[in-house]
């Protein structure tokens, strides 16, 4: 829903290890992004406070893995293939869902600008919710799954009206995933951040000025 370098806090430096005792839970990416979800999936189409999108698993450190589809200099956004997605069998845009997440670093973390787009990545880190952006920070393991090998994403094309400017469901079921937009106008001049809003006549949207280089695209 917001930049990950505009909403992500200052991290001090994660330890070396875990402190012991501590329970490291397996989760996939759907079971971290979804938990939000109502008992029986039911979501309001807006809540302006995104409470009810919050991720069950916050501050729990977790296991989890997923493909990187796109690195910055305070860390990457990773997400799961469809086909492991519990919605795999319906269309891909359905599969999608709930599939990306940010993976907060907070500096130039040497491993981290050596990824690669298209890389399994697994990592034990904290869950947690800043300015209603489910993210994993405090990376205490990491490893490249599948001997480094790249098996890129493909975007999943959405309407600028289902990811919306406001907190809603339509869109935070996209949050942290690939996406494509096809047709849409740039409906305003960049803000002080760098972020512009389109339109393809279903809605605005806002993209932010992170991997997306409005300047440049503007001039």
């Amino acid at each position: 829903c917001v930049p990950p370098a505009a909403i992500s806090p200052p991290l001090a430096p994660p330890p070396d290890a875990l402190p012991p005792g501590t329970t490291v839970t397996p989760a996939t990416i759907w079971e971290l992004q979804h938990a939000g979800q109502a008992p029986g999936g039911e979501m309001p189409v807006v809540e302006a406070a995104c409470t009810t999108f919050a991720s069950t698993y916050a501050n729990t450190v977790v296991r989890t893995s997923g493909v990187v589809t796109a690195t910055l200099g305070n860390g990457f956004y990773m997400q799961a293939p469809p086909a492991e997605s519990p919605h795999a069998a319906e269309s891909i845009e359905e599969a999608a869902k709930w599939t990306g997440i940010w993976v907060y670093t907070g500096s130039r973390v040497p491993w981290v600008q050596e990824l690669a787009i298209g890389q399994r990545v697994e990592v034990v880190a904290r869950v947690t919710e800043y300015h209603s952006l489910t993210e994993l920070v405090h990376v205490t393991e990491h490893s490249i799954l599948n001997g480094g090998v790249s098996t890129p994403i493909e975007p999943v094309n959405v309407t600028t009206g289902e990811l919306g400017t406001a907190c809603n469901a339509q869109g935070e079921a996209y949050e942290g995933v690939l996406v494509r937009l096809s047709n849409a106008r740039v409906t305003t001049d960049p803000a002080a951040d760098g972020g512009i809003l389109v339109d393809d006549g279903s809605g605005a949207t806002e993209l932010q000025d992170e991997i997306f280089d409005s300047d440049d695209f503007l001039k």
